[in-house]
């Protein structure tokens, strides 16, 4: 299904800046030397607005540049125009924390200033990212003071429409699909008295999403098809592919998939005929689950398989435009550091050259030779003392420089080892044998929440926290999964302390499965009988107490097993386990604490282990 909210109609957040130097382009850093500073300012950020959409990285560096002219000039509507552009940049990188930081600054200063013709930008951007951080009430409330502010300025149609679909996508955000309806209702009939073909288009596209979640499925065909007429009369293929997904979407969930099936495959011509990704990846997977359903398995399995691999080469491409953005701060980090060398050996040559004309005024001067002695000292002091200076600093930076390179590493190195192969070939060859049994409805089952759990890491791979009831449902999938493989003779329980409030407490995505991964592999992979793990979480004052537990056969006989085995597969291990925790301890005060102990048993021969992870809470 499509669901095109105000990411479409707006891109606007901010970012915080320090002064720095900018490293422009020389071509560029030629053409402003012939300018004033006032058109300096307008040239950078001329340069810098046009690259917004297509290149947001290098626009960053014009549009911080012409921000630090403007505000070295005291140009408040300039400031305020290129940390909207700005915004833009951090918007499309998903970088929604830092944007609320400087949106909430960027409000500040238009409140000092008076400039209050800006505040329609500055509260549907603040309204934004309350919506991308599931914060709804606090988006609902900005988009309301836009509303506000666009009546008394009696603004056109269009800008009415928009603030509308904001308002109602929030509300649909939230869970009022009632409220949220009754809104785009109202932008649509805006849209339609001023024949605002794209809004009509949308909108229609926005009901029907709404109206195929709430189960009124002929509503939803409805509008889907009133969307998909005026994409196609008016040329928008976009609207036109998400139409037809709305459409087949509520097909699907009558049960009509032969029907719905010739849909999507209509929206999936047109979606590649346009290179829209996001849509030819999710088209893949709605594909596969209509074969799925009516039975057909290998055709279910050929689009999973597509699905999968669309979507791991659009990850890829987002994991290597990342590490060309780790390298470019690398290699700046290089530069900066061979010019404080540079700087360095100057100061010790000229520290060299004063004590060498010391020493020949103090041969000369013989009439003052105690004076200059005594000043020749001093100064030999105080050039030693520098040198001492400047080099503790460069073994400071080099330090950092390798500890940070070690993150950069590390955090890389995790993202591509999160996914153990083992487990995703046992997984689906598990799943494939039992469409080959012919339990067609548990094996979808599992597909799907196979599906979910691809998705769930995917998705937390590139943030430094997710919520507790993430990474438990992320454990949950994972553990069901593996639980196919030992068919009746494994069981998990989890125990969760009800006093933790698992929706706002966050922890280091991917922080607890591996320990769970380690328990499956080393401790009940080699054990006879039913295999159990326990995982209890409770609160202790502010911090979580995770307690993972198996009737596994014991570190000393898994070490042994390990021993005997050829190491051929390098896998998420406890080594590299241990260095991602050092290094995510790496600077806080409160660190994560993680121990391992045997576990006695009261039945003879039977032996366990335990390992207790000690989290500092952090609230969202």
């Amino acid at each position: 299904m499509k669901h095109l909210g105000p990411t479409l109609l707006f891109l606007f957040t901010f970012i915080l800046l320090r002064s720095q130097p900018i490293n422009l382009a020389d071509s560029i850093q030629e053409k402003i030397k012939t300018l004033s500073e006032k058109d300096k300012a307008v040239f950078l950020y001329e340069k810098g607005a046009g690259l917004v959409q297509s290149k947001p990285y290098e626009a960053q560096k014009y549009l911080t540049a012409s921000l630090q002219l403007f505000r070295r000039q005291n140009q408040v509507a300039g400031q305020i125009q290129a940390l909207n552009d700005l915004a833009s940049t951090y918007l499309q990188i998903e970088n929604n924390a830092q944007g609320l930081e400087i949106l909430l600054e960027a409000e500040k200063l238009i409140s000092q200033s008076k400039a209050d013709s800006f505040l329609v930008d500055t509260y549907t951007s603040l309204g934004i990212v309350y919506e991308r951080l599931n914060q709804f009430e606090s988006a609902i409330q900005y988009y309301e003071k836009v509303k506000t502010l666009l009546q008394n300025q009696r603004a056109g149609p269009m800008e009415l429409a928009r603030n509308l679909t904001n308002i109602a996508h929030a509300y649909a955000g939230s869970g009022n699909r009632r409220k949220a309806i009754q809104i785009y209702k109202e932008a649509l009939r805006i849209c339609e008295e001023h024949n605002i073909y794209f809004g009509i288009g949308l909108l229609n596209q926005n009901l029907a999403d709404e109206y195929v979640q709430a189960d009124m499925y002929a509503l939803g065909i409805t509008h889907a098809e009133k969307a998909i007429q005026v994409a196609k009369e008016r040329d928008l293929p976009r609207i036109e592919v998400g139409g037809l997904e709305n459409k087949a979407a509520a097909l699907m969930k009558m049960k009509s998939y032969n029907e719905a099936l010739q849909v999507f495959q209509t929206a999936l011509s047109i979606a590649k005929d346009i290179n829209y990704i996001k849509s030819i990846v999710n088209i893949h997977g709605s594909i596969s689950t209509c074969y799925e359903a009516l039975g057909n398995a290998s055709e279910a399995l050929r689009y999973f398989k597509l699905y999968t691999s669309l979507n791991d080469s659009v990850y890829s491409r987002e994991q290597n435009q990342r590490l060309q953005d780790l390298q470019i701060a690398f290699e700046t980090e290089q530069k900066e550091a061979k010019l404080r060398e540079l700087q360095q050996a100057n100061d010790l040559q000229e520290a060299k050259s004063q004590r060498r004309l010391i020493f020949f005024i103090g041969l000369f001067l013989t009439a003052v030779l105690v004076a200059g002695l005594v000043w020749m000292q001093s100064k030999r002091k105080e050039a030693n003392y520098k040198a001492a200076s400047l080099q503790k600093a460069l073994q400071e930076a080099e330090e950092k420089r390798v500890l940070q390179q070690q993150k950069n590493e590390s955090e890389l190195n995790a993202l591509k080892a999160q996914m153990n192969p083992h487990f995703i070939f046992n997984a689906l060859n598990s799943i494939q044998e039992m469409f080959l049994l012919g339990d067609k409805m548990l094996a979808n089952e599992h597909l799907a929440r196979f599906s979910d759990l691809t998705r769930a890491i995917l998705d937390s791979s590139g943030k430094k926290e997710i919520r507790l009831e993430e990474e438990l449902a992320i454990l949950q999938d994972y553990l069901s999964l593996e639980q196919l493989r030992f068919e009746e003779d494994m069981e998990y329980h989890f125990q969760v302390d009800t006093t933790i409030q698992v929706a706002n407490v966050t922890v280091p995505p991917m922080l607890i499965q591996p320990y769970v991964e380690n328990a499956i592999k080393h401790g009940l992979l080699h054990k006879k009988g039913m295999k159990v793990i326990n995982v209890a979480i409770e609160q202790i004052d502010a911090h979580l107490k995770v307690i993972i537990t198996d009737n596994g056969i014991g570190r000393k006989q898994a070490a042994y097993f390990a021993s005997m085995r050829p190491k051929k597969h390098t896998s998420f291990s406890s080594s590299a386990t241990e260095k991602r925790l050092a290094l995510l301890n790496d600077g806080r005060d409160q660190k994560i604490g993680v121990t391992f102990e045997d576990v006695d048993s009261s039945k003879e021969g039977e032996t366990g282990t335990r390992v207790t992870l000690i989290i500092p809470i952090q609230s969202n």
